[in-house]
């Protein structure tokens, strides 16, 4: 299940897991769980894959040397 993250106006920032299945009105607001007002989803972002191993231009390429 994913997890989105909302802030409310006051700046309370929360995390909700929700179901994949909840539709676009589902997720676009809730209540703050801190001071109850209207919260808004907010953007999140996610994490960058790190690639390992050979064959990846950070890894082969990392000490400056070309083609060893």
């Amino acid at each position: 299940m994913p997890i989105y993250e909302y802030e409310c106006a006051q700046k309370h920032r929360t995390e909700r897991v929700k179901s994949i299945k909840a539709t676009d009105a589902e997720l676009e607001s809730d209540k703050c769980e801190v001071c109850g007002k209207k919260s808004t989803l907010v953007p999140s972002h996610p994490a960058r894959p790190v690639l390992v191993g050979a064959g990846f231009h950070e890894n082969d390429y990392r000490h400056g040397k070309l083609g060893s």
